[in-house]
């Protein structure tokens, strides 16, 4: 399945209201995961574990030191797909 900056964004935001009950209203692109999302490091773990039905693949927190926004994550998750996708081409 190819996955588009949208669809992760729409993905992002369902395990943010089903897992953490963040209200729908305040998760946009530019919010931040901890300022203001209130997700801390055990929540960032618990989210690379929901995140990994998304890349079918095991995330660690190494791939995503650069994330601040909702927006960044989406990115650090395409971008992550992109390699692993270009590492099975090569193959």
């Amino acid at each position: 399945m190819t996955h588009t900056r949208e669809s992760l964004l729409a993905r992002i935001t369902v395990i943010l209201q089903e897992q953490f009950d963040v209200e729908p209203d305040s998760i946009t692109p530019a919010a931040r995961l901890r300022e203001d999302l209130d997700i801390d490091s055990i929540d960032a773990v618990n989210l690379m574990i929901e995140l990994k039905s998304i890349t079918a693949k095991k995330i660690t927190l190494e791939n995503f030191h650069q994330v601040k926004t909702i927006g960044d994550l989406a990115d650090a998750i395409l971008d992550f797909l992109s390699q692993d996708a270009q590492g099975q081409a090569a193959n």
